[in-house]
């Protein structure tokens, strides 16, 4: 895997897409950390091509960062009663949810426990799970009817 990223990493910027038509810049976009601009150009760059290769585009640029701790937990427990979990199995997360405490650890001292009330709980293997439920849901939502995006 290693040497898979050094040779994605020496890949030269603007060059053609190989066979599975993904340019060098996508296929780093994984790897490196990149500026704004580094972001801006690469954009640029896809779109300039898909105009000149009269290509349907689709274009997604997600910052998740701090994404796990964002997810509503009311919202949460309805989605996964939308998709047809069963009200026993959607008790039994929940449950595990309730009253969820953390406590922190700062200049080696403990903090006092406080309640966690938003989120899913990250290192549960359940987690990923969770958010992509709400993701899922968000993306059908912004697309159906004819609506292009989050409006």
């Amino acid at each position: 895997m290693k040497e898979i990223r050094m040779a994605i990493r020496q890949i030269k910027n603007g060059k053609a897409a190989g066979p599975n038509n993904i340019l060098a810049e996508a296929l780093k976009s994984d790897i490196e950390v990149r500026s704004c601009t580094d972001q801006s150009a690469t954009l640029r760059i896809i779109v300039e091509q898909s105009i000149e290769w009269n290509s349907t585009l689709y274009i997604k640029f997600i910052d998740y960062e701090n994404a796990l701790d964002s997810v509503n937990r009311r919202t949460l427990w309805k989605l996964l009663r939308h998709y047809g979990v069963p009200e026993k199995i959607v008790n039994i997360v929940r449950n595990s949810y309730d009253r969820l405490q953390c406590k922190v650890m700062h200049g080696g001292q403990l903090t006092d426990a406080f309640q966690v009330r938003t989120g899913v709980r990250q290192g549960c293997l359940l987690s990923p799970f969770l958010f992509l439920l709400v993701v899922d849901w968000i993306m059908k939502t912004s697309t159906s009817e004819g609506k292009h995006g989050i409006q």
